[in-house]
């Protein structure tokens, strides 16, 4: 299942029209889940589910309950050791799927049964007798779950706009949220951009008793070891991850790989294929008309795997063009070109009958692969805590307050991570890992992944976050993990499974990719969306200079590519909240 819904109400009165909202919300998430719906309507509480079938997927999909007992469980992710589990279980339920174990674990278990399970996941459980709602998220971040609650009900859902489609009162967008998704790319947090609906952080379960909620973080990653131990040993790691992908290559359906030339999307690739799956389609990207060096490599892993890959060609047109798609199936207006590749290969994988992906994300946070990261070793920078942020930046400080109209200054406040802490000033690497591994991967990274594979009803499993995996590179010393130029622990453990040239790729810059596709003809098309005197960023942004940031773009004295590509994000998503709201008019 890949989409969870529910509405819990507290009283008689807030319990009108539960059916229809729940179809609702069904129907805003429908891309997540387009195989199968189930809806469960009990006394003032509804719920309902999308399924996208991977596990058994000949098995007619119901909200999971147990005979005897009141308790019904959604879920969304994969739980992909759930063969073994089945062995734990006294009482093995008869379905087939992964799902079907959640309320068997629980029963035996208790609350620690979170801690048996390996994967990523959503989950709801609600308790008729006592009226209690849980809702647990994945350690990692990876699967997303949200809700607004009151004194009078509460609503859950894997999307925000399912949420926001059904409230009877329209919820307001903050600024101090979209001021981060400006500057830093995303807004991390319990808060989304609408105050008033919360997202479950990683690694935490929040339950409604009644109108009281209580929130606890069941997990979160501890600060790597200073010493290592003798028992980690790069050996033993290279055995504990080839068992680990063969879990991910599980699946009753087709399988396959986004695949981007680089070490980590690389070795998942070339150790999946050692194992007797369905998943055999590696799916890479190329742009026109300047190519980049990832295609080079992307050749050559096509042949030292002896496996055609299925190229997505993206021209500069076509980027621009599917912007304007990708808006409608994100949350929250998240500036990253990222999107486009990711989103436009989900298509493809979706064409070709591919409902699963292995993918490479994750590795970069746990095993040190960022050059933002190298700030902090080997005396690569004087001060870090000053050139750190400058890479995490979109829209630099100092441009914001000469862009914001006077409503958007008095908005601002700092920000906030997800252990309610402020994020700046950065002081040591200890903070910054904590930052990259919990809010920046869970909010940034997975949110990218899941919404745009999600838009096309394809699963995207990331075996870098399996918190097994997490657990294993946390006991290593993070100079051992870095080296001396970075990721030097994990180019040993690929060795044997990856090419000589992908270990020794040399670090360049990525292109700017929004900078080419603002360009030319696209420089056009920024200033119709932008400086419209519609637009509904104007009364954040000053027309005039952002007037003047889009003329130095265009004469290339100054690159602003990536600031005017996260503006239209944000304009594009602000226009397409309308059609949210639209739903709820018609609908209800």
């Amino acid at each position: 299942m890949c989409g969870i819904h529910g509405i819990i109400c507290f009283d008689k009165r807030s319990g009108k029209n539960i059916r229809n909202k729940i179809k609702l919300m069904l129907k805003m998430a429908k891309h997540r889940g387009p195989d199968e719906e189930d809806i469960l309507i009990l006394d003032r509480v509804g719920l309902g589910t999308n399924r996208l079938a991977i596990i058994a997927p000949d098995e007619h999909s119901t909200i999971q309950s147990m005979i005897g007992d009141k308790k019904y469980a959604l879920f969304n992710g994969e739980i992909v050791n759930h063969q073994g589990l089945r062995k734990l279980l006294k009482y093995p339920p008869d379905r087939q799927t992964d799902s079907a174990i959640i309320l068997p674990l629980l029963k035996q278990f208790g609350p620690k049964f979170i801690y048996k399970l390996a994967g990523m996941f959503a989950i709801a459980i609600y308790d008729e007798s006592s009226n209690e709602l849980q809702l647990w998220r994945d350690p990692l971040g990876i699967k997303p779950l949200y809700y607004y609650h009151t004194k009078d009900y509460v609503v859950f859902s894997s999307e925000i706009k399912s949420i926001y489609a059904v409230l009877d009162n329209q919820p307001e967008v903050d600024f101090a949220a979209i001021d981060h998704c400006l500057k830093y790319r995303f807004h991390p947090g319990e808060s989304t951009v609408f105050p008033d609906i919360k997202r479950v952080l990683p690694g935490e379960t929040v339950i409604f008793d009644g109108n009281k909620i209580t929130c606890k973080r069941y997990w979160f990653p501890a600060y790597n070891k200073k010493q290592i131990s003798k028992k980690i040993q790069v050996e033993q790691f290279r055995e504990i991850f080839a068992e680990t992908i063969k879990e991910y290559t599980q699946a009753d359906v087709k399988g396959g790989f986004f695949v981007s030339g680089g070490l980590d999307s690389s070795l998942v690739t070339a150790v999946a294929l050692k194992q007797p799956s369905s998943f055999n389609l590696p799916i890479s990207i190329r742009f026109l008309p300047n190519p980049v060096e990832d295609e080079e490599y992307g050749k050559l892993l096509e042949k030292f795997f002896k496996r055609k890959f299925e190229w997505v060609t993206i021209s500069d047109q076509l980027a621009r063009q599917t912007l304007h798609e990708v808006v409608s199936y994100i949350d929250e207006p998240l500036e990253n070109p990222i999107h486009i590749g990711t989103y436009l290969m989900a298509k493809r994988a979706h064409e070709l009958g591919v409902k699963s992906v292995l993918t490479g994300d994750g590795s970069d946070e746990f095993f040190l692969g960022y050059k933002r990261i190298g700030y902090w070793f080997n005396n690569s920078s004087a001060n870090p805590s000053i050139d750190y942020p400058k890479l995490l930046w979109t829209l630099k400080p100092d441009d914001a307050a000469e862009l914001y109209t006077e409503e958007a200054v008095s908005s601002i406040k700092p920000m906030l991570d997800s252990f309610n802490h402020q994020v700046e000033p950065f002081k040591d690497i200890d903070q910054v890992l904590m930052f990259e591994q919990v809010d920046h991967l869970s909010e940034y990274h997975n949110m990218r992944l899941d919404r745009m594979t999600m838009a096309h009803g394809v699963e995207a499993r990331v075996p870098f976050q399996d918190r097994r995996l997490v657990e294993y590179a946390l006991q290593i010393p993070l100079s051992k993990l870095f080296g001396i130029s970075g990721k030097e622990w994990l180019q040993e453990v690929a060795k044997p499974w990856v090419p000589e040239e992908i270990l020794n790729r040399p670090k360049v810059h990525f292109p700017s990719l929004s900078d080419q596709w603002t360009l030319g003809e696209g420089i056009n098309w920024v200033s119709e969306i932008l400086l419209d005197h519609n637009a509904q960023t104007r009364k954040w942004i000053k027309s005039d200079i952002l007037e003047q940031y889009i003329k130095e773009h265009k004469s290339k004295t100054q690159s602003r590519g990536r600031l005017l590509w996260a503006l239209l994000v944000l304009e594009l998503w602000l226009q397409n909240l309308s059609s949210w709201r639209r739903n709820y008019i018609d609908n209800i």
